[in-house]
């Protein structure tokens, strides 16, 4: 893993670039994680240690926390479509089977 170089986190050109220093041991204000992908879709999720400079990959709990999301924000687009079929705005109702289908397409599923 490489770090950003910059006056702040680098001690010398013999010790390499060192990780940044989180003040009073805050976390970051963000996390990396590496998104393994097949045939377009997710099979493993792994959060970098800044710490160690390793990864770990996210817990069943995580895993569920995402896919609660992840259905979250389905039903809510299936929400909106049905909605927006009963206003009889059916240009809504195109555009998301529209932009459903691109999607898909674009990850190799359609």
């Amino acid at each position: 893993m490489s770090w950003p170089v910059t006056s702040d986190n680098v001690a010398s050109d013999r010790a390499g670039p060192q990780k940044p220093q989180h003040e009073g041991g805050q976390k970051p204000a963000h996390e990396e994680w590496v998104v393994t992908l097949t045939n377009g879709l997710v099979t493993k999720i792994e959060r970098l240690d800044e710490t160690t400079s390793t990864r770990r990959e996210l817990s069943p709990d995580e895993y569920a926390a995402i896919a609660a999301g992840y259905y979250t924000a389905y039903y809510a687009g299936i929400r909106d479509y049905a909605h927006a079929i009963a206003a009889g705005r059916t240009d809504v109702a195109h555009a998301y089977y529209q932009q459903m289908t691109q999607y898909l397409g674009a990850i190799g599923q359609a």
